[in-house]
């Protein structure tokens, strides 16, 4: 080693034992079972070791695309550079390419491409790229906060992380010199320290940091540092401060986006495995806290096993997520709704062991498929726990910042294995297209909106103008039925005050009947608004039925009910299920104006593949037990018969709490008493429910 480098090493690191243990030090995996953790990857998961191999190709000519399941900021349009990598380079004006590029979660690509080939070029490719960035790139001499380019602090957090899986892979190697892994150990030691000046009360409240802390722990760990012990107390005493502020008492990220509650989670989870193999302890809080993050993700995700849209957030699936937490809790729900078997992510995190650990562990699903998160304002309704299961999550919650959306009473909707209504996406971050505005604002969700104005109004891409809250909850969940209701302030601001509310009733287990209502003085514009994943979608302006036509999957029947004044039309929107790629899709907009007391009630029923059985529904008249008749303002009701069985359902929804017992109404020959009546009408037997 150069004698500048000898002596900076000397004085940050025990370089005695780090020379002794350097061959068989451990962050994830143990460097001894790397050869039988090759050989299960390539028996096991052929399809991932030919996309590291592709993806290592590509680094190898410096060409950059970033296509990892948890890139938090995917690309789909490849960057090729010459012989010199331009670590400053910003493409189209998205600065978060950059960031990405400086992240290195490539290197440990290259470095699997090594393991699973032994060809020196890879090992090779990450030690020339590692020395020209640290050459390249010295600690700014000035920081703010946040710091910027590649030392945004949140970059020098992953990095941390990546760097040191990548050396795990490469250790081996030739190239992997004892002076070129002193020479990341000493960029290591500059991170740590850069790290632990960048903490703040906004940095407690963000994923960054999380991410940062995370990262200061793998560095602080990756060798014997004179200051490894003061960086581990620092980083676990902050990280446990940030489950404490960040998660919600319900397991969900303050945030609201499923996006960051994972990229958070699996922070979490490296910290934990990194403690555990390093006898450092977390408190029991904190690792109940964590729990309760993956256990969200349980009731939070479709059937189809992936992560809702909601907020700046892709369509990834998360059983890779599930799967890693069930291992560190040895929990029998989470393993329900992970993978069967160990997959190649949580093999990367624990290692050979956790493949025994794994297969003993016996799933259970949750006893029951229905969830109310309180906390986050999100009603999940489900009729079972198949991958064909009718799945409706209706969303009003706090914002949860820059990374919200104006989604209040948004719904989504997923049936017999197809995401039907959705959440629009993110696209990307940047202010140079209009499309991040356009997926942010209300009008890019399934909600309501109030002539024409947003209940929440954007700024910029990290910011609002004004933001709603939400407003009065209510949920029950039984055998026959969910129901979830919810308001929002969003539009008290105006001159005449509308207060929006949505209701929803799941008849378990075959469809939804969601009535929307405005209380109001004068007369306003409404709108309900339902957005579709792509795919050919039918309306019928004269009765405004909408229907998908997807061959060979499920379809989505929209069916007016209520009054009969408003006008529906379909209109184009764009779709986007990840960063930086976009599609176009379709929306049905149904419309009515109104005075005074309106509402606005729609039957959502789910097709299966093939079917084209439809229910029959109508509106049904409501008296008071003296016989007279019940305006709609104060009480209305509809019924629906289902195609195949028969069955008939009549809700009754009074608009007003019942206070009298003139409010005691009958509908279909029945006396009532209550806000919400559900009557089920089968084999000649009626029986009445009380919902609310």
């Amino acid at each position: 080693m150069k004698n500048e480098q000898e002596r900076r090493l000397a004085d940050a690191i025990d370089v005695e034992l780090w020379q002794m243990n350097r061959s068989s030090a451990r962050m994830f995996l143990h460097i001894e079972e790397l050869d039988e953790v090759a050989s299960y990857y390539k028996s096991h998961y052929a399809d991932q070791v030919r996309h590291i191999l592709e993806t290592a190709g590509r680094v190898l000519r410096h060409e950059f695309q970033f296509r990892g399941t948890w890139d938090m900021e995917r690309t789909s349009v490849p960057v090729q550079f010459g012989e010199r990598i331009d670590w400053n380079h910003i493409p189209s004006d998205d600065i978060e390419w950059l960031y990405m590029l400086n992240r290195h979660g490539y290197w440990v690509e290259l470095g699997e491409a090594y393991l699973f080939t032994g060809d020196e070029r890879y090992a090779r490719e990450v030690c020339e790229q590692m020395t020209d960035w640290i050459e390249r790139n010295p600690v700014p001499e000035e920081m703010t906060i946040q710091g910027s380019g590649a030392w945004r602090t949140i970059e020098a957090g992953l990095r941390c992380v990546n760097w040191v899986k990548a050396r795990t892979f490469i250790a081996r190697s030739p190239h992997w010199t004892e002076e070129m892994e002193a020479r990341m150990l000493l960029a290591l030691h500059d991170h740590a320290e850069y790290l632990c000046r960048c903490d703040n009360g906004w940095k407690r409240m963000s994923n960054w940091g999380v991410i940062e802390n995370t990262g200061l722990l793998a560095a602080a760990l990756a060798a014997p540092f004179n200051r490894s012990a003061e960086w581990m107390k620092l980083c676990v005493e902050r990280l446990q401060d940030t489950a404490r502020l960040q998660i919600m008492p319900d397991g969900i990220h303050w945030e609201q986006s499923p996006l960051y509650h994972n990229e958070v989670l699996i922070c979490y989870l490296e910290a934990l495995i990194l403690g555990r193999n390093h006898g450092i302890a977390f408190d029991p809080e904190f690792l109940e806290r964590v729990r309760s993050m993956a256990h969200a993700n349980v009731y939070w995700t479709k059937p189809d096993h992936h992560q809702l849209l909601k907020g700046d957030s892709d369509d990834n699936d998360v059983r890779d997520v599930l799967t890693a937490a069930a291992i560190y809790y040895q929990d029998p729900i989470l393993k329900s709704r992970g993978y069967s078997n160990i997959d190649a992510f949580s093999l990367s995190l624990y290692g050979m062991a956790a493949i025994d650990s794994y297969d003993r562990i016996d799933a259970a699903l949750p006893d029951l498929a229905s969830h109310a998160f309180h906390s986050g304002g999100h009603y999940t309704m489900r009729s079972d726990w198949q991958d064909e299961a009718l799945f409706l999550c209706m969303s009003c919650g706090p914002l949860g910042g820059g990374h919200g959306h104006a989604d209040l009473l948004h719904i989504d909707v997923h049936a017999y294995g197809r995401t039907l209504l959705t959440d629009l996406g993110r696209y990307n971050y940047s202010e140079a297209t209009p499309l991040r505005k356009e997926l942010k604002r209300s009008t890019a969700h399934n909600t309501t909106i109030v002539d024409d104005q947003d209940f929440t109004v954007y700024a910029d891409t990290w910011s609002y103008e004004r933001i709603a809250s939400p407003m009065s909850a209510c949920w029950r969940s039984e055998e026959a039925f969910d129901y979830a209701e919810a308001s929002h302030d969003g539009y008290l601001e105006l001159d005449d005050p509308v207060r929006p509310k949505r209701q929803i009733l799941f008849v378990k287990p075959g469809f939804w009947v969601l009535m929307d209502t405005f209380a109001a003085k004068g007369e306003h514009a409404y709108e309900q608004r339902f957005h579709f994943a792509p795919g050919e979608v039918q309306l019928d302006p004269d009765t405004g039925i909408c229907r998908t036509r997807n061959a060979d999957e499920g379809n989505l029947l929209i069916m007016p009910l209520g009054a009969e004044d408003g006008e529906s039309l379909l209109e184009s929107c764009h779709y986007s299920t990840e960063y930086n790629r976009v599609e176009e899709s379709q929306a049905v907009i149904y419309r009515r104006n109104g005075s005074g007391f309106t509402s606005m009630i729609q039957l959502l029923y789910p097709l299966k593949p093939g079917d084209t059985s439809i229910p029959t529904a109508a509106n049904v008249e409501v008296r008071t037990y003296l016989g007279e008749p019940v305006d709609r303002h104060h009480a209305e009701a509809v019924q629906v018969t289902e195609p195949v069985t028969g069955d008939t359902y009549v809700l009754l929804v009074s608009h007003r709490v019942p206070a009298l017992s003139s409010m005691s109404y009958v509908v279909d020959g029945i006396q009532v008493f209550g806000q919400v009546v559900l009557i089920r009408k089968r084999g000649g037997k009626k029986q009445v429910m009380v919902v609310k």
